[in-house]
C-alpha cells in the first residue's frame, strides 16, 4: 500500500476504525460519560444516610467527577483500542488493512482528538441537562456553566487594559490539553507491548527529568561563561511582555504537537510484527 491519500479508501477505514472503537471501548466510554449520574446518585445517597435528607450538589463535587471521567478516557481509550496494534495477531491484521499509513495516522488523530471528546462532551452535557431538568433543586446548573464564571475571571486576571491576554481562551486551552494527553498515551500504547499506561507514565517522568537536568546544566554553563543579557525590562511594556509570553506559548504548542504527531506517524510507518 503506497503512502497516498485516497478519500474513499480513507472513509472506509475511518468507519472501520470507529466501529472497532465502539466495540472495544463503547461501553466504558458510555459509563464514563454518564459520570454525573453516578456522582449524583452516590452524593444524594450519602447525604440522605448522613443528614436524613437530600441536599444540593455543590460545584466542588461535580467538577472532580467530570475531570476524572475525561482523564480516565484519555488514558484508557488509547491502550484499549490502539494498544492491540502491538499484538502479533491483531497487529498483523491491522497492517494488512487496505489503507495507507497516512490514512491510518489521520484516522487515529480524528478518533482520539475529535470523536472521543465530542462523544464524551455530548453525553456528559445530556446527562447533566436531564439531571438539572428532573432535579432542579438538588442538581442545579450544568458544571460547564458553573465553571465558566470562575474560569473567565481567572483568565481576565491574565490580561491588560488593551485586551491582550497571556493565554488563549480556556476552552481552547482545555481542549489542547486533552489532545496532547491522549496523543501521548496513544503513542505509548502503540510503542509498548505490555503495561502501556504505566510505562508511558514512566517514560514521561524520565523525559521530564532529563529535560530538567539539561536545562539546569545549560543555565549553569551559560551563567558560568559570564554571558550577560543586556535587556532593560523597564523598556518592555506590559503589552509587549504578554506578547512575548504568548509567542513562546504558541511556539511550545506547535513544537509539542508536531513532535508527538511525527512520532505517531513514524511508529505507524515502521511498525512490524
Amino acid at each position: 500500500m503506497n503512502n497516498t491519500f485516497d478519500i474513499k479508501r480513507f472513509w472506509k477505514y475511518f468507519v472501520y476504525d470507529l466501529t472497532n472503537a465502539k466495540n472495544n471501548c463503547g461501553l466504558t466510554l458510555l459509563i464514563l460519560g454518564g459520570m454525573p449520574v453516578f456522582m449524583f446518585f452516590f452524593y444524594e445517597l450519602f447525604s440522605f444516610i448522613g443528614a436524613g435528607s437530600f441536599s444540593p450538589v455543590h460545584l466542588g463535587a461535580k467538577i472532580p467527577s467530570i475531570i476524572t471521567a475525561f482523564a480516565v478516557a484519555a488514558l484508557y481509550f488509547p491502550a484499549k483500542h490502539y494498544g492491540l496494534i502491538t499484538d502479533k495477531k491483531a497487529g498483523s491484521s491491522w497492517i494488512l488493512l487496505p489503507a495507507s499509513k497516512l490514512e491510518k495516522w489521520f484516522s487515529m488523530l480524528l478518533v482520539t482528538c475529535v470523536v472521543v471528546p465530542a462523544f464524551m462532551l455530548a453525553e456528559t452535557a445530556a446527562c447533566e441537562g436531564l439531571l438539572g431538568l428532573i432535579f432542579p433543586n438538588t442538581y442545579g446548573e450544568m458544571t460547564i456553566a458553573g465553571m465558566a464564571g470562575g474560569l473567565n475571571t481567572a483568565w481576565n486576571e491574565l490580561s491588560i487594559d488593551g485586551g491582550i491576554t497571556l493565554l488563549m481562551s480556556w476552552p481552547y486551552t482545555l481542549y489542547l490539553a486533552w489532545c496532547f494527553t491522549i496523543l501521548v498515551f496513544t503513542l505509548g500504547s502503540i510503542c509498548f507491548k505490555k503495561s502501556k499506561i504505566g510505562k508511558t507514565f514512566l517514560a514521561l517522568f524520565l523525559l521530564s527529568l532529563a529535560l530538567s537536568i539539561i536545562v539546569a546544566a545549560g543555565v549553569r554553563i551559560f551563567a558560568g561563561a559570564g554571558f550577560e543579557m543586556h535587556i532593560d525590562v523597564d523598556e518592555i511594556s506590559d503589552e509587549g511582555f504578554l506578547r512575548i509570553l504568548k509567542t513562546v506559548q504558541y511556539a511550545m504548542y506547535v513544537i509539542e504537537f508536531a513532535l508527538v504527531d511525527f512520532l505517531l506517524y513514524h511508529r505507524i510507518k515502521t511498525i512490524k510484527q
